[in-house]
């Protein structure tokens, strides 16, 4: 099924610089590499699904309004792109609340497949940074087609809403200790959703050592086995300095809400004797 735009929904084009080498279709997903727009396919690969999304999701600029041909060589300057636009798009089967967040998603057969993201599809995510819009409709049973509202990154907007009052910033950091390896470092004081998270070494600790961020209930002591919020031991304490570490969240969506009283924690694989670094969470109120 191709890309369907939803004539109700919001509608903002831009015109875009198009180096008139590369084959697009109408409805396809499209960033900027440099100064011209190309649909997803064309970016290099970066070796990883994760890397791909991650590399895409912040240059994503939207969907495309008109075709070309790669025999269509000459360069455009006004190429169309939908940058606010509300489509019903294939999507990974999977079901959908409301506000789901979707991102790119690579292709899983044929020659593209593990090499490149796809031009007309999505998955959700739970990764912030990862995302590209989200749903505008509910799905309580799989589907394979998503309603959702695909929003410019490029142009300065935001799908989760960047200047939104529900949005909140946590930062804590991590010191050294020579026997301490759990820190609870958020009470949460009403619901609340984490959308991203990452961590910057100021130091390295000089060997290897990792950590876990992880929900915690009650008064149940942090552990990495139970509840982490991404896959265990994903954050590594002896990174190089200064160098942020975008850190994936798990795919487990229940793992990422925290109720009121519930708690965020760090578990260290061992004491942090020497090095130090920064934990940036952002949450939304739900």
């Amino acid at each position: 099924m191709p890309v369907r735009f939803m004539t109700e929904g919001p509608i903002n084009e831009v015109q875009f610089y198009f180096n008139g080498t590369i084959a697009v279709a109408v409805g396809d997903l499209m960033y900027m590499e440099v100064d011209d727009v190309r649909p997803l396919s064309s970016q290099a690969d970066q070796l990883t699904e994760y890397d791909n999304m991650a590399r895409a999701a912040p240059l994503f600029v939207g969907v495309s309004r008109d075709a070309r041909t790669i025999n269509e060589t000459a360069v455009v300057l006004n190429h169309p792109v939908a940058t606010d636009v509300e489509v019903e798009i294939p999507c990974a089967s999977d079901t959908y609340e409301v506000g789901d967040m979707v991102g790119p998603i690579e292709y899983v057969s044929g020659a593209n497949a593990g090499i490149a993201l796809e031009n007309q599809k999505v998955q959700k995510t739970t990764d912030e940074s990862l995302s590209i819009g989200y749903a505008t409709r509910r799905y309580g049973s799989a589907t394979t087609t998503v309603r959702c509202r695909l929003i410019s990154r490029v142009c300065g907007h935001s799908p989760v809403g960047r200047n939104d009052p529900s949005i909140i910033e946590i930062s804590y950091g991590l010191h050294l200790h020579a026997s301490k390896v759990i820190y609870n470092i958020l009470l949460a004081r009403e619901a609340l959703r984490v959308l991203s998270m990452d961590y910057t070494p100021d130091i390295a600790q000089g060997g290897a050592l990792t950590a876990t961020i992880v929900k915690a209930t009650g008064t149940a002591t942090p552990a990495s086995a139970t509840t982490p919020m991404h896959i265990a031991g994903a954050i590594d304490l002896n990174g190089a300095a200064h160098t942020r570490q975008s850190i994936a969240l798990t795919a487990t969506p229940a793992d990422l809400v925290l109720a009121a009283g519930d708690r965020i924690g760090v578990v260290l694989s061992g004491a942090m004797t020497v090095g130090s670094g920064n934990v940036s969470i952002r949450c939304k109120r739900l």
